[in-house]
């Protein structure tokens, strides 16, 4: 191929895409004066996405109730709640957790 029919062929693909981009640019000028025009936008990428990603629900609702009182939402696990020198209380910790540290020094 000569240079001349490269060049001409590369001048028709940038022709081509200044006219898509000229006709984009213009869809969304009048997309951003219309309030209505963005509305439906916005519907239809939302259930594109939602037809693209959607799965089914993977938990189960059953009809049975039951009551949780405060007790039971705690761990049933004995922790250890530090009181330093000034009354000030420490953060829980566990025994599991104890078990891993070195002794504290009283300071």
């Amino acid at each position: 191929m000569t240079l001349r029919k490269m060049t001409n062929l590369e001048v028709t693909k940038l022709e081509a895409e200044d006219a898509e981009l000229r006709i984009q640019t213009k869809t969304l000028e009048t997309l951003l004066l219309d309030d209505n025009m963005i509305f439906e936008t916005m519907i239809n990428e939302s259930l594109a996405l939602k037809k693209q990603y959607s799965t089914a629900r993977k938990s189960h609702i059953v009809g049975e109730t039951v009551e949780l009182s405060a007790e039971d939402l705690l761990p049933n696990e004995r922790f250890q709640l530090p009181i330093l020198k000034l009354s000030y209380f420490h953060s829980r910790f566990y025994s599991s957790d104890l078990s891993l540290q070195s002794p504290a020094m009283d300071t």
